[in-house]
């Protein structure tokens, strides 16, 4: 799971370099995936982990719009 929050964030992280609406897409399906995990098998982040995924989510939330981010992020989970 911290795998892909890990590709989430680079993926995110390459989206902003690239100008790419695909890579922050994706980005944000691979957090809802994770977001899925964590809930269905009550994984507790660190302080950490927390505060790192959520400015990815907040820097998501920004470049793609609230509305495609949440859109983006809901495929994501199963």
């Amino acid at each position: 799971m911290l795998a892909l929050e890990g590709m989430a964030a680079l993926t995110a992280a390459q989206g902003q370099y690239e100008a790419a609406a695909s890579s922050s897409s994706a980005a944000a399906r691979l957090l809802g995936v994770t977001e899925a995990w964590h809930q269905r098998f009550f994984y507790i982040r660190l302080p950490r982990e927390s505060k790192e995924r959520e400015a990815c989510v907040a820097m998501l939330r920004h470049a793609m719009g609230k509305q495609a981010f949440t859109v983006a992020f809901a495929e994501g989970r199963p």
